[in-house]
């Protein structure tokens, strides 16, 4: 398929059918990408610009397969009914508009028409410029379109294309093979990590073959950590099942993410509201944390010995930090509990001053000690923690200098969002709604008795007893839960990622001998 699409002189890409809007905006593509466009005064409220973002909802986008036909074509044309016009230009056309908005994004979100706020946030995150940004980085071409090299992993690539849908859940994985720059043209089934498109293996298995070649190429295991799958949460884990069309049914094990783990949930979804706080691996390309300081990941597969299928157990080595002895009430959108801050220390007035007593754990915590470009968090963070207590405090200026979060009412982000507050303290609540959103703060206890408690931030699914982990080759702590089990062997339950304070840097494996790992290490049957 690559090759048809590389050698042909011209690929048509077909939208669908002309309707009131799109023959506007493909007739406004070619008006933009003159020198001589105006781009004056509210220019986003021209209609051209509505009709254009409301081209980018267009199935063709979220289909997977359509990557291939438009990175490998030198000259791919857009048909919408009787209309076209160059990918090329159209590309350019959303990159225009892409920056120019970047700009001015407060401006028309201020407008209070929510409705074409929303529109005009396809140029800014949508399926269709994923698909575009994709199309652009994927390869290194010469200038007659001969590809030089590949840039992307199939790991990155698969991460971008969660947007994309495809009938054969298989080709999640399989529809990117070709592009990928660490999947060899040459691969032979008999190679140990040879991704071979194979329609006799079931979703599982080819799933497995996916998770196990990002452990071995990149050397790291946050993909479990790292929403990716097109499958329901709700038929993960050992309890869950997937029936698909031939009637046979699936068991999806925990240690498979799911799409709807994402943000905004499952991007087929189309959800606008936000559901869940920001993955903490972070992306593939830049890790965010080094928990495991650098260790390679020790995992393997259990398998059926009649047909070598996967049986969903993953094993993984790693340490048991502590565990969960008590966790605050789900911070729902957002909104931080006074409850949720005394987990994490206790905030008091000096002596004889106005000056406030605040633990780092607390600051720290919240935003997951980084800011929102991935790094390490600056002091001014404390200041805007700071100010946020003095403008939540019940009364002016309360006396008890014990605890004063006694005096403080709850912190509603978004809504602080919306009023006129030094830009520190916003730049910070915005870092902080996209770490705490439906997660937890807790506390745990330790196997060491001559250390204090662990503090840090757990799924919304966590549970008092859980277990919190350092798995190798894993950049950030996760949660684990022991499952019953009918042998001797332990069974766990992925829970999903953790911000432990003190320890995202590589503290504890760094600070031990080589000895107490080896005596502390366990090996985790995860299903």
């Amino acid at each position: 398929m690559a090759t048809i699409y590389r050698k042909a002189s011209s690929v048509l890409i077909w939208l669908g059918e002309e309707d009131s809007t799109s023959k506007f905006a493909m007739e406004f593509v070619p008006k933009i990408i003159r020198s001589d466009f105006q781009w004056d005064g509210s220019w986003w409220e021209q209609y051209g610009f509505i009709t254009l973002a409301q081209i980018l909802e267009r199935p063709w986008f979220r289909r997977g397969w359509v990557l291939q036909e438009a990175a490998f074509s030198t000259n791919s044309t857009i048909y919408c009914g009787d209309r076209q016009v160059h990918m090329d230009h159209f590309a350019m056309t959303i990159d225009l508009v892409r920056a120019r908005l970047s700009s001015i994004l407060p401006s028309f979100s201020r407008t209070g028409n929510t409705m074409r706020t929303e529109i005009l946030a396809n140029f800014h995150d949508s399926p269709a410029v994923k698909l575009l940004d994709t199309i652009e980085g994927v390869f290194r071409k010469s200038e007659d379109g001969h590809i030089l090299h590949r840039r992307m992993s199939l790991e990155t690539l698969v991460a971008l294309g969660t947007s994309s849908e495809t009938t054969d859940q298989r080709d999640t994985i399989y529809a990117l093979l070709n592009l990928a720059s660490d999947i060899a043209a040459w691969s032979q089934p008999d190679q140990s990590d040879a991704i071979i498109p194979n329609y006799g293996k079931n979703v599982l298995d080819v799933y497995v073959d996916f998770i196990l070649h990002c452990c071995h190429h990149s050397g790291s295991l946050d993909i479990i950590c790292r929403p990716w799958a097109p499958i329901s949460s709700s038929i993960v884990h050992t309890t869950g099942q997937d029936r698909r069309a031939d009637h046979t049914l699936l068991k999806y094990p925990s240690w498979i993410a799911p799409r709807d783990g994402l943000p905004f949930g499952d991007p087929s979804r189309r959800l606008k509201h936000r559901l869940h706080g920001n993955p903490f691996v972070g992306s593939h390309q830049k890790p965010v944390y080094n928990a495991h300081y650098g260790l390679k990941p020790h995992v393997s597969v259990g398998r059926n010995e009649v047909d070598g299928a996967c049986d969903g157990s993953f094993y993984a080595s790693g340490i048991i930090l502590g565990e969960v002895a008590r966790k605050s009430t789900r911070l729902a959108s957002a909104i931080v509990t006074k409850e949720s801050l005394e987990i994490l220390g206790t905030i008091s007035r000096k002596s004889h001053s106005d000056l406030i007593n605040m633990p780092d754990t607390i600051w720290r915590t919240l935003c997951a000690d980084r800011d929102g470009r991935g790094q390490p968090a600056p002091s001014v963070y404390r200041v805007a923690m700071l100010h946020l207590l003095q403008i939540s405090f019940k009364t002016p200026k309360p006396e008890s200098s014990t605890n004063l979060l006694e005096h403080m009412s709850s912190i509603d982000i978004e809504e602080l969002l919306d009023t006129e507050i030094p830009i520190h303290v916003k730049k910070y609540l915005a870092v902080v709604r996209d770490v705490i959103w439906n997660r937890r703060t807790y506390k745990s206890k330790v196997n060491d008795g001559n250390k204090g408690p662990l503090v840090g931030l757990i799924p919304q699914n966590a549970k008092v007893g859980d277990q919190v982990c350092i798995l190798y080759g894993c950049s950030v702590p996760v949660i684990l839960r022991k499952l019953p089990s009918s042998d001797d062997e332990s069974c766990w339950q992925l829970i999903g990622d953790a911000y432990v304070y003190g320890i995202m840097d590589g503290e504890v494996i760094r600070s031990a001998s080589t000895q107490t790992l080896k005596t502390t290490e366990t090996k985790f049957k995860i299903r």
